[in-house]
């Protein structure tokens, strides 16, 4: 996609050693740094990140339209790699378009500890409108809509819902991605072990919007309090069940290192008895979590107080 946007050769080269020292527009670099924030390290985000693009010249409208962006293309991007897609243009003679194959990634060592501690950040602190980072409309029409669907199902409308009120349009993709987190969908995984998948991804996450809802969710299918700190903090130092353990292995691993899943995951997935569609719906539990946290980070999403879990 970098042709597209820079023609001449020579300056996708220099976006993709460093942007920053690239010969690119002033916004470019902005954009780029808020967006390497944004996958790397969300939980790092400030406020003066969001006011840097605004004084770049991007108003708040783009802004939301930019983050949208992102999270489809952490949502699109993380499911991808961790369902072995290949690049498009793949073939066994010339292999892969760019990067390294995935055999080369076998056996790396992968992050899997969440510091809990940055969980308690104060999201909220200096909210211009006491819900985000961002300006809101709350009269729009189609936001209206959409919170109308959530009051039914939730009894509240949710704070993400309100940051993304400048881009109404956004909301079905929103609403549908909330769907498909509520519970597990395949019958090999049990609602359990979906809740330790989730609860496990805010940690790593480190997201004060998302563990709300996830700590809940872990207490109500588990009826242990204590639950959500012993896996969203350093997981690997309790005992798991052998099925428990590998789902938050291939969690953690999508988490930090989707593009250094190889089919020997799902292998391991399935030698503790699970079958394709749990590696899927793993993967996707991972992806579309993201792709909303790290949002709910970069716009100082304000936690709502109550978890967001459907009424029935």
């Amino acid at each position: 996609m970098l042709p597209l946007l820079y023609p001449e050769p020579e300056v996708v080269r220099q976006v993709l050693e460093d942007p920053q020292t690239a010969d690119i527009p002033e916004l470019h670099k902005l954009c780029w740094e808020w967006t390497r924030r944004f996958v790397c390290a969300s939980w790092e985000a400030t406020e003066a990140d969001i006011q840097r693009l605004r004084d770049g010249g991007l108003p708040d409208r783009e802004i939301v339209n930019w983050a949208e962006s992102a999270s489809v293309q952490t949502w699109w991007v993380m499911s991808a790699d961790g369902g072995g897609v290949e690049l498009d243009g793949f073939t066994p003679e010339t292999g892969r378009v760019v990067g390294l194959g995935r055999d080369h990634y076998e056996g790396a060592v992968v992050t899997t500890a969440a510091e809990t501690g940055a969980l308690a950040r104060a999201t909220g602190s200096g909210a211009p409108n006491g819900i985000a980072w961002v300006d809101v409309d709350l009269a729009d029409p189609a936001y209206l809509e959409s919170a109308d669907w959530a009051e039914a199902r939730y009894g509240f409308v949710p704070n993400f819902f309100k940051a993304f009120s400048l881009r109404p349009a956004l909301y079905p993709r929103h609403r549908r991605a909330l769907e498909l987190l509520e519970g597990p969908v395949s019958e090999r995984l049990t609602p359990r072990q979906h809740a330790l998948a989730r609860a496990l991804v805010s940690g790593l996450n480190r997201s004060p919007y998302g563990a709300d809802t996830t700590r809940a969710l872990l207490e109500r299918t588990t009826g242990d309090a204590a639950l959500f700190d012993r896996v969203a903090g350093d997981y690997t130092r309790h005992d798991w069940a052998p099925e428990e353990r590998a789902v938050l292995d291939f969690a953690a691993k999508m988490n930090r290192s989707a593009y250094k899943v190889t089919d020997k995951d799902m292998a391991r997935l399935r030698d503790a008895g699970f079958d394709e569609a749990v590696y899927v719906e793993v993967a996707n539990i991972v992806s579309i979590q993201t792709s909303i946290e790290r949002v709910a980070n970069s716009f100082g999403v304000v936690p709502d107080g109550q978890p967001l879990l459907p009424k029935a």
